[in-house]
């Protein structure tokens, strides 16, 4: 028994403990593979694609590098921030900015723990797709003999989900098809195990498992586009990818939405791990380098594979419908088969692609369901009574599992269908958004009212709040540029008011650009309050009178900070300091008293 222990401990040993008693990652590159893992998968290998095909041209690029760059990198770096400095999962960080906070770190958990339970019933598919690789031939193809021989669509529909379809001769929509389907619930059962195998030990453990389930999908993604690029007419799809330019598309709204989309789906923001495994960094991380380097990371791999994805659109002749997008679900279970059933060597094409989606789903799942688990191994009951984590573990996947059983019945596709437009169109959207604008408007406004009064504060932000407000309801009902005007107006109009009415700061802003009077002070207290302490001054200030041990920032991590601070500035109004790596001295209450002594 001694001798099966010591085996164990080896294979899955306890994780490292910081300074402050918390598990550690093993190794920064653990760290980052984890958070790869969660943001590696089907939004890379299906939503990306099929969206990228739906817009298709080099012009695609323009929003969403902007996107990339002026939203979800600053989102990104938020979270990663607050679990470096407040030392917890979404709740615990969000908590310890501002207790009103609390409801956005439950939100983001929340958002995470639902997308799992979907999640893995959507691999499901795949895995029987991976079960059929195995008959030759495949029996989706037009040489098979069966039903959907050759009708793929109505092969993954009818053979693949067992849908029923749904009765709408009457006045509501009813759905007869409520038996599970037992082919779908085991395999539901198997990922999740593998998902349970995956996260039951800790930060010790997955920071070894994530060796392989980012390796192996890394190693497919360079076997995908070699054999995609290398398809006969592979050429022509890669150049409707790659080497060709639609201006007109830009000045139409779709893409814009789409790519902001695509950003913030597969970069796993809103999702709640970036926090959870940020606070098992040690407490100094450079949180802005990670967030550059996840984000950048992402981009590279979902723009490479999208040429493996193109090879095939060549090969199939397939031309964009602006009438009939593709979807994720198209690409994935209907498109990508029936390629793979014209190809030479089909069932091992095949076998390959399903199992790495497969890989990646159950990595992209136990990182969910990690932020889930930090948030419980938080609380205070469970520290109190000190539960074992690898029984918190068996009950969380347990109960997801269970809560995961309507999408395995035959009218599963169209319940899961319901459930991930919601959530990732109307949830996910509204939850980054109270993220981002909870930690720029909520986190230290007593010092901004201290400076310019509360009723200049309130007005400002009205305006702002106001201004979005009113912008979606006027561009949905009236016409999008109504909409814009009226958003544009309302913010300046009420900007005007709020410095009118503010009274003059006894504290004089650290940054040049704002010392020119009472106008640009007001402005700044407003605005760019924490942005520009935070990036500027700290970096200034804490660094100059160095603390023991703490070296002086390079410029590469100068660049960073200044390069936040702007984008935070044109988008938000305002970002927390927490942005950088945080100090005791980032307190709320020796904020303005650190302005104080700075100019004494």
């Amino acid at each position: 028994m001694d001798t099966l222990k010591r085996i164990g401990a080896k294979i899955a040993p306890p994780p490292a403990k910081g300074p402050d008693g918390r598990d550690q990652w093993p190794s920064r590159t653990a760290f980052i593979l984890a958070s790869l893992s969660g943001v590696i998968g089907m939004g890379n290998f299906l939503r990306y694609p099929s969206t990228v095909f739906n817009n298709n041209g080099l012009q695609w690029f323009i929003p969403y590098l902007l996107a990339l760059s002026l939203l979800a990198i600053p989102a990104l770096a938020l979270e990663l921030a607050a679990g470096n400095a407040f030392r917890g999962g979404t709740v615990t960080a969000f908590n310890k900015i501002s207790r009103r906070m609390r409801g956005t770190g439950f939100a983001l958990n929340y958002v995470g723990l639902v997308v799992s339970i979907y999640f893995i019933p959507i691999i499901a598919w795949g895995m029987v797709f991976f079960q059929k690789s195995f008959e030759s031939p495949l029996p989706w193809s037009s040489d098979a003999s069966g039903p959907y021989a050759g009708d793929t669509p109505n092969y993954f529909m009818y053979e693949v989900v067992n849908a029923v379809d749904r009765d709408e001769s009457r006045s509501w929509v009813s759905y007869p098809g409520t038996s599970l389907d037992g082919r779908l619930v085991g395999w539901n059962a198997f990922l999740f195990f593998l998902v349970w195998a995956c996260m039951f030990k800790g930060t010790g453990w997955t920071g070894r498992v994530v060796y392989f389930t980012m390796g192996l999908p890394l190693i497919v993604i360079v076997i995908l586009i070699g054999r995609g690029a290398s398809l006969p007419n592979a050429g022509r799809g890669i150049k409707m990818y790659f080497a060709t330019w639609r201006s007109e598309a830009l000045s139409q709204t779709k893409i814009w939405q789409d790519a902001v989309g695509q950003v913030f789906y597969s970069t796993g923001v809103g999702f709640g791990f970036y926090t959870a495994y940020a606070s098992y960094n040690h407490q100094h991380a450079n949180a802005a380098q990670d967030a550059v380097l996840l984000a950048c990371t992402n981009a590279f791999l979902e723009a490479s594979l999208a040429f493996a994805a193109f090879g095939i659109v060549g090969f199939m002749d397939l031309r964009p419908d602006p009438e009939n997008p593709m979807g994720s679900y198209s690409l994935g279970f209907m498109t990508y088969p029936e390629a793979f059933a014209q190809m030479p060597g089909a069932n091992f094409w095949s076998a390959l692609f399903f199992l790495t989606l497969a890989v990646v789903g159950v990595s992209s799942t136990f990182v969910m369901l990690d932020a889930v688990m930090t948030l419980i191994m938080d609380s205070a009951i469970a520290v109190r009574r000190r539960w074992s984590r690898a029984w918190v573990c068996t009950a969380l996947v347990s109960v997801v599992f269970l809560l995961s059983l309507p999408n395995c019945t035959r009218f599963g596709y169209f319940y899961l269908e319901g459930i991930d437009q919601w959530i990732n169109n109307v949830g996910l959207v509204f939850a980054v958004w109270a993220e981002c604008v909870s930690a720029t408007t909520i986190y230290r406004f007593e010092d901004v009212t201290s400076q310019v009064g509360l009723p200049a504060f309130a007005t400002y932000n009205a305006s702002f709040f106001g201004a979005q407000l009113l912008s979606l309801i006027v561009g949905h009902s009236v016409s999008i540029p109504a909409g814009a005007g009226v958003g544009f107006g309302v913010f300046i109009v009420g900007t005007i008011a709020s410095v009118f009415i503010a009274r003059s700061p006894d504290v004089q802003p650290h940054a040049r650009l704002f010392k020119k009077g009472r106008l640009p002070a007001i402005i700044y207290y407003l605005a760019f309050y924490s942005v520009s302490f935070g990036s500027i001054c700290e970096s200034r200030y804490e660094y100059t009178n160095n603390r023991v041990g703490k070296p002086t920032p390079t410029r590469s991590q100068r660049c960073h900070r200044w390069w936040l601070e702007l984008v935070f500035a044109c988008n938000l109004g305002s970002a927390p300091a927490i942005l950088l790596r945080p100090h005791p001295r980032h307190h709320p209450q020796s904020r303005l008293s650190h302005l104080r002594r700075a100019q004494q």
